[in-house]
Order: structure tokens, then C-alpha cells, then sequence
């Protein structure tokens, strides 16, 4: 038996919804590996990072519940783009990852058992704590002392 799709809307506050048995609740929008199919596989998390719904094709959602879903996305869709690594340490269960990005100076932290992931064309991508998506181009792009911190990360 499938599942049916989730029914999703925009709320008052701009936010994206799920309808749940009791009430529409606030959640985010995702994206899931792999990253060659950025437009598919979207957990949807409550507050508490608890998947309420996975949404495997947009395009089957209704056309109110796909609007809200893009919408979401886009207004997320910020990947900031990794130029240098000035450090990467650990603390406690986490890994601060101190970077330069085009956008400027950058400074979160990812689970230690969260790894870049490599995507196809070179580089990779490091989800933070919070979701948000880092790109790291190919490490030949970067600097030596870049390199030198990353080695440990990738293959």
C-alpha cells in the first residue's frame, strides 16, 4: 500500500506546513541524497528534526501542496560556496568548521558523523546542524592550506 502524499501549504508566518492528523504544524523542506536528483526526495522536519513525511516526486503532489513545496525550497536554496578552510576542530560531539565563502566569512558546525558527500562534476556538500548546504568545489581548486584541512574529510 502506498502512502498518501502529504498536503502542504504556506502559512500566515511564511512557513512551510504539513498537515498532520491534529493540525498543520511548521516544518522544513530537506533535500535528500542524492544530490544528482536535487529536484526529488524531500524530508519534511518538524521543529525537533523529526521526519513528518517524505515527499519522493513533487510533480505528484497536488498543484497547492507542489507550490508551497517550491516555494520553500527556493526561499532555502541558499548553497554557499566553500572558497577557503580556515579551520576545522572538534567540540565535544560536534565539528566547527571556521570558512570563507563568496558571501563572506562563515562559521557552524556539523555532526562528527556527517561527512561531505561528494556530488557528480567534482566537489562536495556539507550539511550543517541546521540544513544549510555548503558546496566545496574540487579540492584542486582551493588552496594548499585548504587542502591540508579537508584531506582528513574526503576519500
Amino acid at each position: 500500500m502506498t502512502e498518501p502524499h502529504p498536503q502542504l501549504r504556506t502559512g500566515d508566518d511564511g512557513r512551510l506546513q504539513c498537515q498532520s492528523a491534529e493540525a498543520w504544524i511548521p516544518v522544513r523542506a530537506v533535500r535528500c541524497f542524492p544530490w544528482i536528483s536535487a529536484d526529488r526526495y524531500f524530508s519534511l522536519r518538524d521543529r525537533d528534526g523529526k521526519e513528518v513525511a517524505l515527499v519522493e516526486e513533487p510533480a505528484n503532489l497536488d498543484g497547492g501542496s507542489r507550490q508551497a513545496l517550491e516555494l520553500a525550497v527556493a526561499a532555502s536554496a541558499s548553497c554557499l560556496e566553500i572558497c577557503k578552510i580556515r579551520r576545522i576542530v572538534q567540540d565535544i560531539e560536534l565539528r566547527v568548521w571556521e570558512v570563507d565563502t563568496k558571501a563572506g566569512a562563515r562559521k557552524f558546525q556539523t555532526e562528527l558523523d556527517s561527512w561531505p558527500e561528494l556530488i557528480p562534476g567534482g566537489g562536495s556538500i556539507v550539511r550543517d546542524i541546521t540544513g544549510d548546504l555548503y558546496r566545496i568545489p574540487r579540492p584542486e581548486e582551493l588552496d594548499q592550506a585548504s587542502r591540508k584541512l579537508l584531506w582528513a574529510f574526503l576519500d
